[in-house]
C-alpha cells in the first residue's frame, strides 16, 4: 500500500475515532468542545506513521490493531499544541486554520483541555482491553523512567511484561465468562463519579473566586500555599506551606479521602474553612 494511500486510510479512520472517542470520556461540553476544537483539523502524518510502522512489521495488520496507538499519538501532539499556543509560551492567534483553543474557549479551559487530552492518550492504549474483539492488541506494557534507567535489566523487563499478558489474558477470561462487573454502568460508580465532580466544581469555583489568575504560575503557587491541593507527605519546604500538609488523605474502598481529626471532611467543609480561615488572612 501507498503512503499516501495509507494515509487517507489512518486520516479518516483516526479522525472519526477521536471524536467519538473523546465524546464518550468528557461529559462536561465546555471542555469536550475545547478538547474537540482541533482534533481531527490537521494533517495526521504522526498517526499514518504508527500504521506504516505496524504494516512493516506485519503488513496484513488490521487497522484495528494499531488505531488507538495511532490516535494516542495524535491525543499527545495536540495537546502540546494546545499548551504551546498559549500566552504564556508562543502566544499563538491561529492553529490549523481556526483559532487556537485558548481564544476560542478561554486560558483556563485550554489549560484543562490539553490535560485532559494528554491523560486520554493512555485511556486510549488502555481502552481497547475487549475479550470479544479479536482485534484488540495483546499488550500494553509500560516500564516507568525511574525503573527504566536504574532498575529494570532486559531480564526483569521481559519478566514483567510476560507477567502483565498473563495478567490480561485471565482478565478477558473473566470478562468473557461474566466474572468481572462492567463497572462503567454500575450504580455505586455513578454516585461516585457525581460526587466527584460536584467536589470538583466546588474547589474550582472558590479558587476562580478568590484568586485574580489562578491559571498562571504565581497563581498555582498561591492556590497550593492556601492549602487547595493536600500534601501531608510533603517531603521539602512544610513550613513555607503549613495549610498543604494539615490535611490527612487515607484510602477507603479504593478511593482516597480527606480527614482531619480521624473524620473524613468533605469539600464543602474544606472549602468554607479556606474561604473563612485562610483567604481572609
Amino acid at each position: 500500500m501507498r503512503f499516501r494511500e495509507l494515509h487517507e486510510q489512518v486520516r479518516c479512520a483516526v479522525s472519526g475515532f477521536l471524536h467519538s472517542f473523546v465524546a464518550r470520556h468528557v461529559s462536561e461540553p465546555r471542555l469536550a468542545a475545547a478538547c474537540q476544537h482541533l482534533l481531527g483539523r490537521g494533517k495526521l502524518l504522526r498517526p499514518a506513521a504508527v500504521g506504516a510502522a505496524a504494516l512493516a512489521f506485519n503488513p496484513d495488520a488490521h487497522p484495528d490493531r494499531y488505531l488507538h496507538t495511532a490516535a494516542a499519538v495524535e491525543l499527545v501532539h495536540t495537546f502540546t499544541l494546545i499548551h504551546d499556543d498559549l500566552p504564556e509560551m508562543d502566544d499563538a492567534e491561529m492553529r490549523r486554520g481556526v483559532a487556537t483553543v485558548h481564544l476560542e474557549h478561554g486560558q483556563d479551559m485550554a489549560l484543562l483541555a490539553g490535560d485532559v487530552l494528554f491523560n486520554l492518550a493512555f485511556t486510549a492504549l488502555m481502552d481497547d482491553i475487549e475479550p470479544h474483539n479479536t482485534h484488540s492488541p495483546d499488550i500494553i506494557h509500560v516500564v516507568s523512567y525511574s525503573e527504566g534507567q536504574k532498575l529494570a535489566t532486559p531480564r526483569i523487563i521481559d519478566e514483567s511484561i510476560r507477567i502483565t499478558r498473563l495478567a490480561l489474558d485471565l482478565y478477558r477470561g473473566l470478562k468473557t465468562k461474566g466474572d468481572v462487573d462492567e463497572l462503567s454502568g454500575h450504580p455505586d460508580v455513578a454516585e461516585r463519579m457525581q460526587e466527584l465532580i460536584q467536589g470538583a466544581s466546588e474547589v474550582l469555583t472558590t479558587i476562580e473566586n478568590g484568586f485574580a489568575n489562578p491559571y498562571s504560575p504565581h497563581g498555582f503557587y498561591e492556590i497550593f500555599k492556601a492549602g487547595f491541593l493536600p500534601v501531608p507527605q510533603l517531603m521539602g519546604c512544610r513550613e513555607e506551606f503549613p495549610e498543604a500538609v494539615r490535611w490527612q488523605t487515607g484510602m477507603r474502598n479504593g478511593r482516597v479521602d480527606i480527614y482531619e481529626d480521624g473524620k473524613i471532611v468533605s469539600p464543602t467543609k474544606r472549602m468554607r474553612f479556606i474561604k473563612e480561615e485562610v483567604l481572609r488572612r
